[in-house]
């Protein structure tokens, strides 16, 4: 077993209990956190198990909010943070059912996440968008809508440029030169 496999199996293991035995909100936010972020760094071709662990990370965030006490619920600095937090796992979710085939499953967790972004403002919104709109280009490539798909990478390209995110930039403009060939 790898160290990353132990650390994941401690992680998810830890959301559970927690989720089962109480709700600590900066703990279960914390751990969701970590078994988001490790879940999205899961090889393509472990996509079932990504999504399986996005789920529980996603779960874990509709508790939060369930049990969120008045007082906290009025801070919009942590409701904002939420929002993207959860943008951010069911982002990851429609990407890996991509992967998986499941475009249905992706469109709808995407569009899930675009409700939960319709929070943010600023950078951070942008940085959302184009997220969003990457993955919906990629539904509708595989949904063999090459126009469609064009549309929505360009429309992400120049959002991923403007918010200064370079990685999605690149990603997103080696789609289009693959569709340029």
């Amino acid at each position: 077993k790898s160290a990353a496999q132990s650390l994941r199996t401690s992680i998810l293991t830890r959301v559970r209990r927690r989720l089962r035995v109480g709700l600590n909100v900066t703990g279960v936010t914390r751990a969701a956190l970590q078994i988001g972020q490790l879940a999205g760094d899961e090889p393509f071709a472990r996509a079932e198990k990504a999504v399986y662990c996005l789920g529980l990370a996603a779960r874990a965030f509709d508790a939060v909010l369930l049990h969120l006490p008045n007082e906290a619920r009025e801070l919009e600095s942590l409701r904002l943070e939420l929002a993207h937090n959860k943008a951010t796992i069911l982002s990851n979710i429609a990407r890996f059912e991509i992967l998986r085939g499941r475009l249905g499953e992706a469109s709808n967790a995407l569009q899930e996440a675009a409700q939960h972004s319709q929070a943010l403002n600023g950078v951070r919104r942008l940085d959302h968008n184009s997220s969003e709109m990457e993955l919906a280009g990629a539904i509708a490539y595989f949904s063999h809508d090459q126009n469609h798909a064009r549309l929505l990478w360009e429309d992400a390209h120049a959002l991923a440029l403007r918010t200064g995110n370079g990685y999605r930039a690149e990603s997103i403009r080696a789609n289009l030169d693959l569709m340029d060939r």
